[in-house]
C-alpha cells in the first residue's frame, strides 16, 4: 500500500494515486446504472423501476460526480467514498463493498476530506445542515 506523505505547505497529505482510484470509482458507479438518455441536453442515465410497465417510474441518475473528477477538479466528498475508492484500489478484482475499509491518516472526526488532482488529501469543512435547529425558553428561566 503506497505510504501517505505530510505536506508543509497548504496542509494536508500526498496519497499516491487516490484521485485516479476516485474517478475509476465514479466512472464504474455511472456506468453501472440503466441506460443513457439526454435530458436537457445533459446525459444521464436512467433506471426503470419495471420496464415493460413505465408509468410505475424511473430514477435518473446525474453524472455530475463523474464530469467534476474528468475535468480534474478539485472535490470535496465524504470520507468514506476516499476509503471505498483506495479499498478497490489496493485490492485489484475485488468486487463487493468492504465492512472494513483502508484507513486514512485523520482521526475519524473528519467527516469530509478535499481531494485534489495532484493527489493531495485534506480535511474539507461539514456540509451545513439542512435545517437550522433552534433553542426555545420553554420556562422562562433564560436557559433553553
Amino acid at each position: 500500500m503506497p505510504r501517505a506523505e505530510s505536506l508543509a505547505e497548504g496542509g494536508g497529505v500526498h496519497m499516491p494515486g487516490v484521485y485516479a482510484a476516485m474517478l475509476e470509482v465514479q466512472r464504474e458507479k455511472y456506468n453501472r446504472y440503466g441506460e443513457v438518455a439526454v435530458f436537457d441536453g445533459r446525459e444521464r442515465r436512467v433506471t426503470w423501476v419495471d420496464r415493460a410497465d413505465q408509468s410505475q417510474g424511473f430514477y435518473l441518475h446525474s453524472r455530475d460526480a463523474l464530469d467534476l473528477f474528468e475535468a480534474a477538479k478539485t472535490v470535496n466528498v465524504g470520507r468514506g467514498a476516499v476509503e471505498e475508492a483506495l479499498w478497490f484500489r489496493d485490492r485489484p478484482g475485488e468486487t463487493f463493498r468492504p465492512a472494513e475499509r483502508a484507513g486514512l491518516p485523520f482521526g475519524r472526526a473528519v467527516r469530509r476530506l478535499r481531494v485534489s488532482p495532484d493527489d493531495r488529501v485534506r480535511s474539507a469543512p461539514d456540509r451545513p445542515r439542512s435545517r437550522a435547529v433552534a433553542s426555545v425558553d420553554i420556562d422562562g428561566d433564560g436557559e433553553p
